[in-house]
């Protein structure tokens, strides 16, 4: 059976709580995944993704490891869900990113073939795992302290903003 998001999100919160020592209260933590699922987007996204909308040729999704319901409440919390055409969860694959599964699950939702879909990430995990299923990746990298993982793979397109979508 597969775990659920949430639940993963609160085991990382207990390991690191207990590897660092830090003693989180129950409460804490709870406190701190109600504060995950309500944080805002970043400043540029809404204007980027209004404006991707726009142009011709171009759906917008959010593709998540996350429960579809709870990645819908958390984008229209940050006022992004009625920008999207749909939010795609891996729910029903029941396996998470990068399995090839879970791209083929995209592919099929958005009844594109691999290379005519762009993925979006600023994680390199995801960016690695759509480019090895022959997805086009973009890899928003939001500071320059910031490494891509060091494996073969590289994005085909880093960006420090959605904003830089729009020009490509």
């Amino acid at each position: 059976m597969m775990q659920i998001p949430a639940s993963i999100t609160r085991d990382a919160l207990y390991f690191t709580n207990t590897k660092l020592q830090t003693e989180l209260t129950e409460e804490t933590m709870s406190a701190l995944l109600v504060t995950m699922a309500r944080s805002p987007a970043y400043p540029e996204a809404k204007q980027a993704l209004a404006k991707l909308q726009g142009q011709e040729g171009y759906s917008l999704y959010a593709f998540s490891n996350g429960e579809a319901d709870r990645v819908s409440a958390t984008l229209a919390n940050a006022d992004l869900l009625t920008i999207l055409k749909e939010v795609i969860s891996v729910e029903s694959v029941q396996s998470f990113k990068p399995d090839p599964r879970v791209y083929q699950h995209l592919c099929t939702c958005v009844d594109l073939p691999a290379h005519e879909v762009m993925l979006v990430s600023s994680n390199p995990f995801d960016i690695i795992g759509a480019s090895a299923f022959g997805i086009q990746t973009a890899w928003i990298k939001r500071s320059a302290r910031v490494v891509f993982d060091e494996w073969e793979t590289k994005p085909d397109y880093e960006l420090t903003s959605l904003l830089d979508l729009v020009t490509l």
